[in-house]
This record gives C-alpha cells, structure tokens and sequence, in this order.
C-alpha cells in the first residue's frame, strides 16, 4: 500500500489536539530542565563570543584561548544537557504514538533503554550522512574536475546536474530514514534497518508528507521568531543587507551577539516573554516532529 500523505497528515494533527494533556505530562519537565540550562549556560557562551570579537584579529593568542575555554566548557554543558534530554522527549512522545504508553507519573523523567537507543541512533546517523555527503562531495567535484579539463563549459554544466542528483540522493537518503526513532522504540533496536525496511517503496509518499510539516513549521517558526525574536530578527536582517561592508557587518554582529545575550538575561523586561513562548514553542516543535515520525511509521507498518 502506498504512503496516504494527506490521511497521515490529518492523523499527526489529530493527534497532537486529541492528546495535548498527555503530551503536555511527557514533554513539560524535560523541556523545563533544558531551558534552565540554556538559561544558565547561554550568557556566559555569549560574553565569551563578545570578548573575543572585541580582541580583533590582532588578538594575543594566549588571550583569545583564555576566552576560548570557558565558552566550550559551557557550549559542552549545554551540548551534554541537550543529549540526555532531547532523546528523552521524544521516547515519551514515541512511546506514546507507537506503544501507547502514557506515563504513569505526572511528569516523564527517566532515561534508560529507549532513550540511550534514540541517542545511539542519532550518533549513528550523524555519522552515517556524514560519510554519504564526504563521498558525494568528492565525487562530484572529481567528476566536474574531469569533465572540465575537457571543456569548461561541458564542465560547468556537469558540476550544476551532479549538484541536483548529489541533493536528490541525500533527500532519498534522509527521507529512508525519516522514521528511525519511531521504528526504534517499537522494535527496541537502533531502528535503522527497520526504518528502512518500512520506508521501502514509499519515497515520494513520504516526501510529500515530510514537505507539508516543513511547510507547517516553517510558517510557526517564523511566527516565532517575529513574536519572541523580533529585536534579534531585525538585527539578523541588517546585517545580511550590510554583507558588503565589512566594517558595518563587525558591528552589526557586535549589536546582534549583545542582542542574543540580553534575550537570556532575566534582569532584561523581554526576558519573560521570550522564555514562555520559546518554552511552548520546544515543546510544540519536538512533539509535532515526534509525532510525524510516529504515525508515519504506523501507516507504513499498517498499525503492527
């Protein structure tokens, strides 16, 4: 049976209004705790940055290393945190989804088989597209480079049609393995072959139906960012219209590392305002991508 891209889509969103409290319940402690750490941690990254960028690129070695080692023991923190509970977040929601289980506490905390297989699985795919991309990479440019020496403008050709069928491969590598977390926690493996075992013959489907969430999410995220965002997002801007000017760039990325830094400040009046709606936006985010994965995996499996 081919991928249904709009029931599937319907179904993810029934979900996710039909079950708000209990993914509220999974989602609500986790999210708490990294926020807190980014809270805790992002300032101090932030400072770091700024010292740095004020030494200029005449800066005494010794001194930028001193500037250096704190902002890598807290990006390493962060990092770590992040490791432990984004894995966490989404075996709660999976396991929900894919098993049907609802935590029996009103929080969920824990971090055990399924949430070091979702966070073995995210290591491996990270090195998995790592090594397609590097093979890709070199062989499109080794080709080009072959065909350029021949002519230049067959070369120039080339490399543009490798470009699109190297990005095409990816995306049909990518979307095999779109479900992977799902398919882990319902066979309690890694879930890189059952996800693509499951996804076989089901690429355009499924495509389709990653491609509509993109498009969802694209649209909150900028909602976002214009509600909770709009000081650091108008800072983005100008500098992205001052791209040719290098010494208006260094500024504007002054202003715009000092605008992220007080968005995490407490003592700041928008700090609030952006730590509630970045607070349900984490949460909204990550049980939406969850969830899509999830039905997904139990449309391409018929429910088994």
């Amino acid at each position: 049976m081919k991928f249904p891209v709009i029931r599937a889509f319907l179904a993810t969103i029934a979900y996710l209004t039909s079950h708000v409290l209990v993914i509220a319940r999974i989602l609500w402690l986790p999210t708490l705790l990294m926020m807190a750490g980014f809270v805790y941690l992002m300032p101090s990254m932030i400072e770091a940055q700024l010292e740095i960028a004020a030494m200029g690129e005449s800066a005494d070695p010794a001194e930028a290393f001193s500037a250096i080692g704190p902002m890598l023991r807290s990006m390493g923190l962060l990092y770590l945190g992040m490791a432990i509970l984004y894995p966490m977040m989404l075996a709660g929601v999976l396991r929900h989804v894919v098993r049907g289980e609802s935590p029996s506490l009103p929080f969920y905390l824990q971090f055990a088989g399924d949430e070091l297989r979702i966070l073995g699985a995210m290591a491996l795919l990270v090195i998995m597209f790592f090594m397609v991309y590097l093979v890709g990479v070199l062989g499109v440019f080794a080709l080009a480079a072959g065909l350029s020496a021949v002519s230049p403008t067959t070369g120039a050709v080339a490399t543009l049609f490798l470009f699109f069928v190297f990005l095409g491969a990816l995306i049909w590598f990518v979307t095999r393995l779109s479900v992977v977390f799902a398919a882990g926690v319902d066979a309690r493996s890694l879930g890189i072959a059952e996800s693509w075992r499951a996804t076989n013959g089901n690429f355009l489907g499924l495509f389709g139906y990653w491609l509509s969430w993109v498009v969802v999410m694209f649209i909150i995220s900028c909602l976002y960012m214009a509600f909770a965002m709009s000081g650091y997002f108008a800072v983005l801007m100008e500098m992205f219209g001052a791209a040719a000017d290098p010494a208006a760039l260094q500024e504007i990325e002054q202003r715009l590392l000092e605008t992220q830094r007080d968005m995490w400040d407490p003592s700041k009046p928008a700090f609030w305002p952006f730590i509630i709606v970045t607070y349900v936006y984490t949460m909204f985010y990550t049980a939406a991508w969850a969830a899509g994965g999830g039905v997904a995996y139990r449309y391409l499996t018929d429910g088994k």
